[in-house]
């Protein structure tokens, strides 16, 4: 199988095919009607990969975000719970490369993903790239990884490993972002 497009690993995020995922929100009512007051992030959905992407907002400043925008433009922006990027383990992209795996992650804690790649990314290639990720995953979390990789062969996977469970699916440490071809 290939996933082509952002829009398509979204849309099979967002509907747990990828095993775990967070809590998510796909319009500000239904973020409201949560009553949830953890920390959130907001991102665009019309600019992938460049669009707006703010990390671990309060709800104040969820409620400010929206209040600022015209009602039409509401629906260009979903939320997710904010995980705690103090308990990243190891955070980055996984492939088959000409090489074999490689895993091109960074351990640098309290960042996000894209951030923790911005401040210091290592190249890990071989049986290494796949025994980190056997060490830091929890075993129900690498047994999903297996399962994405069988079915994605040839496919970038992006991931966040937790030092705790995280997500909407019990014992799992570890939330699979996005899985793409393009």
């Amino acid at each position: 199988m290939e996933i082509k497009t952002k829009k398509e690993s979204i849309d099979l995020y967002e509907k747990g095919f990828f095993g775990n995922k967070g809590l998510n929100w796909y319009s500000f009512e239904d973020y409201l009607k949560s009553n949830y007051n953890g920390k959130i992030v907001i991102r665009e959905r019309k600019k992938f990969g460049k669009g707006v992407l703010l990390y671990d907002l309060s709800k104040e400043q969820v409620i400010d975000f929206f209040n600022k925008l015209l009602r039409s433009e509401h629906k260009n922006y979903w939320m997710n719970a904010a995980f705690p990027k103090e308990k990243a383990l190891v955070q980055g992209e996984f492939y088959f490369s000409e090489r074999g795996p490689y895993f091109h992650c960074s351990f640098v804690r309290d960042k996000h993903l894209r951030d923790a790649l911005d401040e210091s990314k290592e190249h890990i290639y071989g049986l290494r790239a796949l025994m980190i990720l056997k060490q830091f995953l929890s075993a129900s979390s690498y047994s999903d990884f297996e399962e994405i990789i069988e079915l994605f062969p040839n496919s970038v996977i992006e991931l966040s490993v937790y030092d705790i469970n995280v997500g909407e699916n019990n014992y799992r440490n570890t939330i699979f972002w996005e899985v793409r071809d393009y």
